[in-house]
């Protein structure tokens, strides 16, 4: 069974010069999406357990497993694709082509580079860069890989699948904050990426973010509708509260209590804020 470890220790080694050199809190592995099932027996069969429900248009799976003496448990990802299935047009037959065997071995591979650093841009663009390390994730690559990224092709490649607005946008707020990175590689389209914090800014980043980075019209309205009437687990994510047996109905109106109480506390610090001297 073909697989490529996705960050973690691998990635850490290969792109920062050591093991330890880069935090990781789970393992990710990249399978084909018709060897899920397979994968899915063996990893259990290795006493880990299934974290979440299975979602048929999502792109990976979390199991877990308790370590003796840890208060963390070990996670492993499966994944299948890098981006929601039902959000793009991506094809993983050209990441699974251009892979390389690892250290020798048959059925262990490795992304070529064009497409690690198009895997982590896409990784941080999920996460809306709201951590310091998916910056770092970027910018190390673009370090060391500089004169092996053809952005010109990256983007071509991404107009195709669908996420070209997402790598633009990702790449726009990387190279708003570091402008320096375009002495090592020019970035061919930019956005204008102004007022990412504080005041209405924060809401229109969040827009621009949740339901604008979509190619078509097709992907954002599907988000909009995700976003409206989430599911059970994602509702108690989005409340950082532990999941409940309850309706969905008493769900649903937990999460946008919670929602227009924010909604309330941010326009008021706003007009607060406005109105002082």
């Amino acid at each position: 069974m073909e697989a490529v470890p996705l960050k973690g220790v691998y990635f850490a080694q290969e792109y920062f010069g050591h093991l330890a050199a880069r935090g990781t809190s789970d393992i990710d592995i990249l399978i084909k999406k018709e060897r899920i099932e397979e994968t899915v027996q063996l990893v259990k069969s290795l006493g880990f357990e299934q974290e979440e429900e299975w979602i048929p248009d999502h792109f990976h799976c979390s199991f877990s497993k308790r370590i003796p003496g840890s208060p963390v448990p070990l996670v492993v990802e499966i994944h299948w694709g890098i981006v929601k299935e039902k959000t793009s047009h991506l094809k993983m037959d050209p990441f699974w082509k251009e892979a390389v065997s690892l250290g020798g071995h048959s059925y262990i591979k490795r992304l070529s580079d064009q497409h690690t650093f198009y895997m982590i841009c896409l990784h941080g663009w999920r996460h809306n860069l709201d951590s310091p390390r998916y910056y770092i994730d970027i910018i190390q690559l673009i370090f060391r890989l500089n004169n092996r990224i053809n952005l010109h092709h990256l983007f071509q490649q991404a107009r195709k699948d669908g996420t070209l607005k997402r790598l633009v946008r990702t790449l726009s707020i990387v190279y708003g904050e570091y402008p320096m990175l375009e002495n090592m590689m020019r970035l061919p389209v930019k956005r204008q990426m102004k007022g990412r914090k504080g005041g209405l800014f924060h809401y229109w980043d969040f827009i621009d973010f949740q339901f604008l980075s979509y190619d078509t019209f097709q992907h954002s309205v599907r988000e909009i509708y995700n976003w409206c009437f989430p599911r059970k687990k994602d509702i108690f994510t989005e409340l950082n509260k532990k999941y409940q047996e309850s309706s969905y109905i008493n769900s649903i109106i937990l999460l946008y209590k919670a929602r227009l109480g924010k909604g309330l506390k941010a326009t008021y610090l706003l007009v607060r804020g406005a109105n002082q001297p």
